[in-house]
C-alpha cells in the first residue's frame, strides 16, 4: 500500500513537471531551493563546514551566497531527471553544447573503452545520459537503492540506452568485461571510500578516494576521460570533455595513486572554478 501511494505521487509529479512551461518550472526549482535549504536547511551545516575548511579565505556572505545557488542547481538537477524523456527525444543540441569531442572520438576509436571520470557536479544524471545520446555505449556504476521509487528511477535512467551495473556481488567482473568489450564505464570518483580506498589530496583536505579508476584503466587499457556537464541555465548545459589519461599496465602502487591525484585535482580545479555545482551536503572527508 505504500509502495501504491509513493508511486502514485512520484507519478503525478513526474507528469506534472512535463507539462509545465518553462517560466514555471523555474518558480518551483526556486521554491524548492527555498524550502530545502532555507526552510528545512537539509546538511545546511555539513555543506557550509566542507565549503568553508576548502576556501578558509571566503567571507561569510560570499558562503551563504554559494550555499543558496547549491540548493537551487540541486533543485535544478530534479526538475532536469524528471524531464529526461525529453532529453532522449531530442535533439541533442537544444540542451547541450559539447567541448572536446575530439577526444572522446579519438580515444573510443582506439577499441579500449573508455572510463568517463566525474563527480557529484552539476547534473551528473543527464552527464551519463548526455554521452549515451551522443551514440557511445554507457554503463554507469551506481549504488543499489532500497527506495521504494527505485524501479522507477530506474526506469528514467535507461530512457537514453544507459546500462547500469550496482555495487553489488561481480560487480568488478561485470566493469571489467565492459571495458574488453570497447565499451564506456562511467564512475563518480568523488564518493568517500574509507579503508577501501587510497589517501588522497582533495581541495587542500586528505580525503580516501576509490581507486578502481586506475586501476581498471592498468587492467584492461582503458583511457580515463574526466567530463564535467556545467550548467549554463536550467536544461541546457556545456559538456566540457577533458583530454584522457593513460595508465600503463605495467604501473606500480606509485604511478598508480600519481594517475589518482591527478584525476582528483581535476575534479577539484572544476569544483573551484564552479563552486556552486558541487554536492557540498555530502560528508566527503569522513575518513581524515
Amino acid at each position: 500500500m505504500k509502495f501504491r501511494f509513493s508511486q502514485i505521487i512520484f507519478k503525478t509529479i513526474y507528469h506534472l513537471v512535463n507539462i509545465l512551461p518553462y517560466k514555471a518550472r523555474k518558480i518551483i526549482c526556486r521554491m524548492t531551493a527555498l524550502l530545502i535549504g532555507r526552510v528545512f536547511r537539509v546538511r545546511r551545516t555539513v555543506a557550509r563546514e566542507n565549503i568553508k575548511k576548502s576556501f578558509p579565505n571566503l567571507g561569510k556572505n560570499e558562503i551563504n551566497s554559494i550555499l543558496n545557488d547549491v540548493y537551487l542547481q540541486l533543485s535544478f538537477t530534479l526538475m532536469e531527471f524528471l524531464r529526461t524523456d525529453k532529453l532522449a527525444a531530442g535533439p541533442l543540441e537544444k540542451y547541450v553544447e559539447i567541448k572536446g569531442e575530439d577526444y572522446l572520438k579519438d580515444a573510443f576509436a582506439r577499441g579500449q573503452g573508455i572510463i568517463f571520470y566525474t563527480a557529484h557536479f552539476g547534473n551528473w544524471e543527464w552527464l551519463a545520459a548526455v554521452l549515451s545520446q551522443m551514440g557511445y555505449p554507457v554503463t554507469a556504476v551506481a549504488r543499489s537503492q532500497s527506495s521504494l521509487l527505485n524501479s522507477e528511477i530506474e526506469k528514467i535512467r535507461q530512457l537514453t540506452g544507459l546500462d547500469l551495473i550496482y555495487r553489488e556481488k561481480g560487480a568488478i567482473r561485470k566493469t571489467y568485461r565492459c571495458l574488453q568489450e570497447g565499451k564506456c564505464l562511467l564512475i563518480l570518483g568523488d564518493q568517500e571510500a574509507h579503508h577501501k580506498g587510497w589517501k588522497v589530496n582533495f581541495l587542500g583536505r586528505p580525503a580516501s578516494a576509490f581507486k578502481g579508476a586506475v586501476q581498471l584503466s592498468a587492467r584492461t587499457g582503458a583511457a580515463v576521460i574526466p567530463v564535467f556537464l556545467v550548467r549554463k541555465k536550467l536544461e541546457y548545459h556545456q559538456l566540457i570533455i577533458k583530454p584522457p589519461i593513460f595508465v600503463d599496465r605495467k604501473a606500480d602502487p606509485e604511478e598508480l595513486h600519481s594517475r589518482l591525484q591527478e584525476l582528483t585535482d581535476i575534479c577539484g580545479e572544476m569544483i573551484t572554478r564552479f563552486k556552486s555545482h558541487w554536492l557540498w551536503l555530502h560528508r566527503r572527508w569522513k575518513s581524515y
